[in-house]
C-alpha cells in the first residue's frame, strides 16, 4: 500500500509531462510542416461563401488537429486533381473568426457567414451558387465527401 502512494505522484507527474504544452507545439510542428498549401488557396472566414467560383470545397483545418494532418495529404490530392476548386481555412489564424456548434444542419442553404458555424476540424464545406451545399465534419466523413465528388466526376 505504501508502495502505490509513493508511485502515484510520479506516475501523475509523467502523465503531466506527456499532455505538456510545449510536447503538443513539438509534436505538431512535426507534423503540419509535412505539407504545404499554395498561398493563394488560403481563404479568411469573411471569404468562405463568396469565392469566384460557382461550385467549390473550403477544408478548415489547424496545425494543432492530428485528425487534419491524417487527412491533409487527400484534400491537396483532391484539390490538385481541379475536379472541384479546393480552398483551405486555418480555423487557429487570429484573422478568422470561425463560429462553432453541433448545429450544422441548420447552414445547409445558407449564404452569409454571420449563419454559418462548424463543428470543429476537419471539416469540409461545399458551396454551390454561394450556398452551403453540404457542411461535413470529421475526417471519415472529409473523405467520403471527396470520393462521392471524385465519383461523379468520372
Amino acid at each position: 500500500m505504501k508502495l502505490k502512494v509513493c508511485i502515484l505522484p510520479f506516475l501523475t507527474m509523467a502523465l503531466f509531462a506527456s499532455c505538456s504544452p510545449a510536447q503538443s507545439e513539438y509534436s505538431n510542428k512535426n507534423t503540419s510542416s509535412e505539407y504545404e498549401i499554395n498561398a493563394n488557396l488560403l481563404i479568411s472566414w469573411d471569404d468562405c461563401l463568396s469565392q469566384k467560383e460557382t461550385h467549390y470545397l473550403v477544408f478548415f483545418y489547424s496545425k494543432s488537429c492530428q485528425h487534419c494532418h491524417q487527412i491533409m495529404g487527400d484534400v491537396l490530392s483532391f484539390g490538385e486533381s481541379n475536379i472541384v476548386k479546393t480552398y483551405f481555412l486555418d480555423t487557429k489564424d487570429p484573422n478568422n473568426n470561425v463560429q462553432l456548434s453541433n448545429d450544422i444542419d441548420k447552414t445547409i442553404g445558407v449564404s452569409k457567414t454571420d449563419e454559418l458555424f462548424i463543428v470543429g476540424t476537419p471539416t469540409l464545406l461545399e458551396i454551390e451558387d454561394g450556398y452551403v451545399k453540404a457542411n461535413v465534419p470529421g475526417k471519415e466523413d472529409c473523405l467520403s465527401l471527396l470520393n462521392e465528388l471524385r465519383l461523379n466526376n468520372i
